[in-house]
This record gives structure tokens, sequence and C-alpha cells, in this order.
């Protein structure tokens, strides 16, 4: 086994699995030989997937494939995410999408932060324009002409619930392959809860909407209550 930064883990060169990170990988990966036994931890085009924007895209790429491939109705089969614009680049779009659905309330999320940094929810366009005057840039970007991109989503309004909270299943995947895909689930994981019971009353409040931002800062009155059973075994 290589160790985490490099490919000088082992004395004698010889290795089976380098344990890196993204850096590394994005630094080495192009310019290094590895012999077809080898293993890394990461695939190398990763962000095709944890990057909301190119995520997104590849839903919609997979889904016009089956229509073209298998017809409408297996197409169809893909209707599990909303309406989805990335922007600044298809604000034109969302803007227009938005008009025909007025007082529908809608989702804005960083493209490649976590831990429900930057969500805000929002049913005026008034709301966008003043992110796109003051909060669209990330800090050391002040003075570029670079603007952190977002996706704008239609909001669930009636999602799943349990005890009036909203939740999500944290579950373990580790994937070999993708062609063929082949996937080992782990039996164990858990179920994060909001600290609030979910209202569209106030879409300000993100301890009613969020179920990590609350966890981590304890912001909400309820604080406990999503502590004690943010670990719940399934």
């Amino acid at each position: 086994m290589s160790s985490a930064r490099g490919l000088d883990g082992s004395s004698d060169g010889e290795w089976d699995f380098n344990w890196c990170d993204v850096g590394w990988l994005r630094e080495n990966f192009d310019h290094s030989y590895m012999e077809e036994h080898v293993r890394i931890c990461h695939f190398r085009n990763h962000y095709e997937l944890t990057h909301k924007n190119l995520m997104v895209k590849n839903l919609k790429r997979y889904r016009k494939t089956l229509e073209r491939e298998a017809g409408r109705l297996e197409a169809a089969k893909c209707d599990f995410f909303p309406r989805t614009f990335v922007l600044p680049s298809e604000y034109p779009l969302f803007v227009e999408e938005f008009k025909r659905s007025p007082g529908n309330t809608w989702i804005m999320k960083p493209v490649a932060r976590s831990q429900g940094k930057g969500i805000f929810l929002f049913r005026k366009l008034k709301d966008i324009i003043d992110w796109k005057k003051n909060g669209s840039r990330l800090e050391d970007q002040r003075d570029e002409n670079q603007v952190e991109r977002y996706v704008a989503q239609r909001y669930i309004e009636n999602p799943y619930l349990i005890s009036g909270r909203k939740f999500d299943l944290r579950v373990y995947v580790l994937v070999t392959s993708y062609v063929p895909l082949k996937a080992w689930l782990y039996r164990d994981g858990f179920a994060r809860f909001s600290g609030t019971r979910f209202s569209l009353s106030s879409i300000d409040d993100q301890c009613i909407l969020l179920t990590l931002g609350c966890t981590l800062q304890g912001t909400a009155s309820s604080f406990l209550f999503s502590i004690s059973h943010s670990s719940m075994p399934f």
C-alpha cells in the first residue's frame, strides 16, 4: 500500500493500492504509470457526480439517452429530480421558468460546497437580484470576474417526513467499477433529522429545512433532539 500523498510509500516501489487525496489525483494521475491490477481510492472524474451542476448535467444527459434508445416511458423513470438550472449561465432560462409558476418556492445551492453552506430558499426574483449583487462571489473572488456557480431548483414542498421533520439517510457505498457498474452496499447507516418540525411558513429558518446544518452548528432551540436522534441505525 502506498502513502496518502504519493507513490513512494513502499521502499521497493511496488504497491497494489494507493490511498491518495483528491489533490494528488488531479496533479499526478495523468502523469503516472500504474499496473493493470493497481487501485486508488478515487475515480479520476469524481467531480462529475460530486459537483451539483455536473451531476444534473449527467442526469439530464442520461434521461435523453434513455428517451432516444428506449422511449419516453423508460425515460420517465428518471423523473426523480426537480427542474434545475445552473446560475448564472442559465439565468434567462430560469427566469422564464420562474415566471410560468409565480409563488412557487425555489432553492439555491452552491455547486461545490457542502454541510448546508450557502443554501437558501426564495419565492421572489428580487432575492436572486440581491444574491447576484452581494452574495454570488467567494471570499477570494471579490475583486475578480469569476462568480461562484449555483444551482436553482424547484423546491419539493411536500417531502417525506418522520414525526413532522425532514430527514436524510446516510448510506455508505463502495463503487469499484462504473463500466460495468459494480457497487458494494455497507449494511449499517444512520438517519439525520432537522432540528424543528417542517413548515414553509418561514423559509429563512434553515433549521427546519436542513438536517446537517443544525446538527453541526447547534443553532436550533431543539438541538438536543437533532443530536440524540440523528444516529439511528437501520
